[in-house]
């Protein structure tokens, strides 16, 4: 019996890892994001798969100038490889990024905290709706969570066993591949590393800086052959702040507070798109209250100010991870958005559960909270809309394709807030290529081949049904899609 008990204990992070498996891969194909950020990512990655070639850096990382170094984009063309194209394998590859984080939350809970701990954090980074929706996109954000997690077990663990230092070395170079939104852990990596560098022998030390030398040398290339472009970000950003960029710590800090209440709860019934990236114009997302934002933030503040989080070293790494990411999203020069938070959420989540577990009363109480959270969670992600997904877009292109019949078009995106939503690539896999696009101005350079390869005999317009009001003329529905087709 006691046997039977410690291995379901033991278990506990892959049964979370599958709860949270389940609650992604809900009806993912028609929850699955498919936005023009996609289609970069996939377009670049789909040039590797049509004829293997060497690529130096990957996508660029927003406005700020900087270049992501090129393993995702390699990693997406392996998922499009075997696929043939169809980006939903990579929604499904998404869907267990996360549910392997969800696992980790709890080994990490246990390993500083207790399994408790663990647990429960875990559970809620399973089914909190924000997560999940997160986990039903497939771009290069979406391991920013996983790395977060493995940077503080890695730092938690490398006292006991300095091999860990490989896998931290691995986790920080991967932050130049994935989000720059993590590179302030940097800074906290180097302190413990540097707390604990005499028990680290110097085999361990060369197949670190191995690793990490293999994880920037496409970056170095590439700064090298262009004038330390990336290099020089922090400077190009310090320098630019008023040309056109917003920055106010007191609008970050509502944003990071919002952020986090957005956390907790998202309304029922919603549009997962604009949930994800909330702020267009005209749409309907979750607006928190300020006194839900107030909340969510003193629930960190509590965390960061409490001594308990401070005197031991291993709770110490979550605090000042935290802290430093917190400090970071606040600061940045220029505009932030919910997914700036991501590497933020799972350690968030353990640093509440684990300081309502210190209050007796609190402590009865966490079981039932984490009930209501599942029960309202389960009815916001089960009601969201699924009309605005990938496979009704895919439904629409097999509709247009098989009208047009191999006769040559111009493709037009239109609409407001959904208006970027990859088509072009959607098209080219599900359909057949347009012999212009409205990507082109801005992904051209990556299929120069496909420019200009006839005159169109039809011009496609694609949008959101609520956002264009087409002619009368030949149209096409799909969930919450609308094509219509003019001649040319």
């Amino acid at each position: 019996m006691n046997m039977r008990f410690t291995n379901l204990r033991n278990s506990g992070p892959i049964l979370v890892g599958l709860l949270a498996l389940g609650m992604r891969l809900y009806e993912l194909p028609g929850r699955m994001v498919f936005t023009a950020d996609e289609e970069y990512q996939a377009t670049y990655a789909a040039t590797i798969v049509q004829h293997f070639h060497r690529i130096w850096i990957g996508v660029s990382a927003g406005a700020t100038g900087f270049y992501l170094g090129p393993y995702w984009t390699y990693f997406t063309a392996l998922w499009l490889k075997l696929s043939g194209g169809d980006p939903l394998l990579t929604g499904y590859v998404a869907a267990v990024l996360g549910a392997v984080t969800a696992g980790l939350v709890v080994y990490l809970g246990s390993l500083v905290w207790s399994r408790r701990v663990g647990v429960y954090a875990g559970v809620l980074y399973a089914v909190l709706p924000l997560l999940v929706f997160f986990d039903q996109r497939y771009w290069n954000p979406s391991a920013a969570p996983l790395l977060s997690v493995a940077i503080a077990i890695a730092l938690v663990k490398i006292k006991k066993s300095p091999w860990w230092l490989v896998v931290l070395a691995a986790a920080l170079g991967a932050i130049f591949h994935v989000h720059l939104a993590l590179v302030p852990l940097w800074a906290i990596a180097a302190y413990f590393v540097w707390k604990v560098r005499k028990s680290i022998n110097r085999k361990v030390w060369l197949t670190s800086l191995l690793t990490l030398a293999l994880m920037f040398a496409p970056l170095i290339v590439f700064d090298y052959y262009h004038a330390g472009s990336n290099i020089s970000t922090p400077y190009r950003l310090l320098t630019t702040r008023g040309a056109g960029t917003s920055f106010s710590l007191v609008d970050h800090a509502h944003q990071f507070s919002a952020a986090l209440a957005r956390l907790w709860w998202l309304r029922p019934w919603g549009d997962i798109q604009m949930e994800l990236r909330p702020g267009c114009a005209g749409s309907i997302y979750t607006i928190p209250s300020l006194v839900g934002g107030g909340i969510a933030f003193i629930l960190l503040l509590w965390f960061l100010v409490s001594r308990s989080a401070w005197q031991r070293r291993e709770s110490a790494v979550i605090a000042s991870m935290l802290l430093v990411l917190t400090i970071s999203f606040i600061a940045f020069p220029q505009a932030v958005t919910d997914y700036y938070a991501l590497g933020i959420f799972p350690l968030y989540l353990l640093a509440v559960v684990s300081r309502l577990d210190t209050v007796f009363l609190l402590r009865k109480l966490v079981p039932l909270g984490a009930a209501v959270l599942i029960v309202a969670s389960g009815y916001t992600i089960f009601s969201a809309d699924s009309t605005i997904g990938l496979s009704a877009k895919h439904h629409l292109v097999n509709m247009v394709a098989e009208y047009l019949h191999g006769a040559p078009y111009a493709l037009v995106e239109e609409g407001t807030c959904h208006k970027y939503g990859g088509w072009r690539y959607l098209f080219s896999v599900y359909g057949y290529k347009p012999v212009a696009s409205s990507a082109d101005a801005s992904l051209g350079w990556l299929y120069p081949q496909d420019m200009h390869q006839g005159t169109p005999h039809y011009t496609v317009h694609v949008g959101a049904t609520n956002e264009i009001s087409p002619p009368k003329s030949v149209r096409f529905v799909s969930g919450g899609y609308t094509a219509y087709l003019t001649e040319d």
